[in-house]
């Protein structure tokens, strides 16, 4: 964040400091469609079910509906 700037929120960057971000915390487009993997081994005999979300995701959110607030991180 900016100096000059005041947040009452530290949980949050503005978009426009996501240089700053490593390159694995960057957004990544949504894969809506199922997609099939097929793996070898055994899975632990806690998870149930048929749905198993891994891997990246959204990071930057709008924080108003607002034009003159920025998205933030």
């Amino acid at each position: 964040m900016h100096s000059n700037e005041f947040s009452y929120n530290s949980y949050f960057i503005h978009e426009k400091d996501l240089k700053y971000v490593p390159p694995y915390l960057k957004d990544v487009p949504e894969t809506p469609n199922e997609v099939e993997y097929r793996t070898s081994g055994s899975w632990p005999t806690w998870i149930e079910g048929t749905l198993l979300r891994i891997g990246e995701g959204r990071f930057t959110n709008p924080f108003s509906q607002q034009s003159h607030q920025h998205p933030v991180t």
